[in-house]
C-alpha cells in the first residue's frame, strides 16, 4: 500500500511506474495533483502532411491500426489536447453547479452534490513530430 498525505476520499490524479527495488520489480503509486476526477486525452491528426490538424481522435482510433478500414497511411499526430475536470477536496453547503461536464468527447452528465468544479483543457503543440 502506498502512504498517502492526501484528505481520503478526494480524487486523486496518480501514476504508477516500474522501478527495481531491492533487487526486486516494484510497481511505484504516487499521487500527481489532488482533486483531479476526470482526464481526458485527444490526439491532433495530420493526414495530409501540411503540419495542421485534420482532426482529432481518441487514443486507440482505427487510423494507427494497419488492419482497420479507417487506417490512414503516414498520419501524425503533432498536437494533443487535455481536459481535467478538478473537484475541490471538501463540501461547500450551497453549491449549485448545474453545468454539464464534458471533457473531449465524455459526456459526465452533471452534478447534485456540493463540490465545486472546474474544467480545464489545453491543447500542446508536439514540436518534435513535425518535419
Amino acid at each position: 500500500a502506498s502512504a498517502t498525505n492526501l484528505v481520503p476520499n478526494v480524487p486523486t490524479l496518480r501514476r504508477k511506474t516500474l522501478a527495481v527495488v531491492g533487487g526486486v520489480s516494484t510497481i511505484i503509486d504516487q499521487e500527481i495533483a489532488p482533486g483531479v476526477e476526470n482526464l481526458q486525452v485527444q490526439l491532433g491528426i495530420d493526414v495530409d502532411q501540411d503540419n495542421t490538424v485534420d482532426r482529432y481522435v481518441n487514443v486507440g482510433d482505427d487510423i494507427y491500426d494497419p488492419s482497420a478500414a479507417g487506417f490512414v497511411p503516414g498520419a501524425r499526430v503533432i498536437t494533443a489536447r487535455i481536459w481535467l475536470v478538478v473537484r475541490g477536496q471538501s463540501i461547500e453547503p450551497g453549491v449549485q453547479d448545474s453545468r454539464d461536464y464534458e471533457p473531449g468527447d465524455v459526456d459526465l452528465g452533471t452534478y447534485s452534490d456540493d463540490f465545486r468544479r472546474l474544467q480545464v483543457s489545453k491543447t500542446i503543440l508536439l514540436r518534435n513530430a513535425r518535419t
